[in-house]
C-alpha cells in the first residue's frame, strides 16, 4: 500500500488544574502501562461518536454505519459492566436511571426492556466481575482497529 497517502492532522492540548477531575483522569491514563494514552483515548472517542461519524460521511454504507453502531453499542455496555462491577455499583439501578432519562429526553420507554448487560469475559486469566481483581481497562482495546482505507500504522 503506497504510503504517500495524505493524512488529516489534528492536535489536541489541554492542560487541566491539577486537582481537577480531568488532571486525575488524564494522570491516570498516562500511568496506565498497557495501552498508550492516545489509544485509549481514541478508543472512548470512537465508541461514543464512530457511529455519528459514519453516518455524516459518504465513504461509508449504510451497513458499514450499522455494523459500527452495533459494534460501539456492545463495546459501551461492556464499559457500564465493567464500571459497575469495579465500582460495585448495583446494576438493576440502570432500569430506573434509564426510564427517567427518556422521559427527561422525551422518548417513551414504558414498553421497554431493560438493556441485557453481560457479564464481560475472563481477561489475563482475571476476572472482571470481581472488583478486587478487575482492570478499569481490561478489553477497552475493541475499537482500535483500521477503518477502511486507513494505514495499518497510525
Amino acid at each position: 500500500m503506497s504510503r504517500n497517502k495524505k493524512q488529516a492532522n489534528f492536535n489536541f492540548r489541554y492542560q487541566p488544574s491539577q486537582d481537577s477531575a480531568d488532571a486525575a483522569l488524564l494522570n491516570y491514563l498516562q500511568d496506565y502501562a498497557v495501552l498508550d494514552t492516545k489509544t485509549l483515548i481514541l478508543n472512548a472517542v470512537r465508541a461514543f461518536w464512530l457511529p455519528f461519524a459514519y453516518q455524516e460521511s459518504p465513504h461509508y454504507t449504510d451497513e458499514q454505519t450499522r455494523r459500527i453502531g452495533w459494534h460501539c453499542v456492545f463495546t459501551l455496555l461492556n464499559q457500564v459492566e465493567r464500571i459497575c462491577c469495579v465500582l460495585g455499583l448495583d446494576r438493576s439501578e440502570l432500569e430506573v436511571w434509564a426510564r427517567g432519562a427518556g422521559v427527561a429526553a422525551g422518548v417513551n420507554i414504558s414498553n421497554s426492556k431493560p438493556v441485557p448487560v453481560t457479564k464481560p469475559p475472563k481477561t489475563n486469566g482475571v476476572s472482571a466481575s470481581n472488583p478486587s481483581q478487575s482492570n478499569a481497562f481490561a478489553g477497552l482495546n475493541m475499537l482500535s482497529y483500521n477503518h477502511p482505507g486507513e494505514d495499518e500504522d497510525d
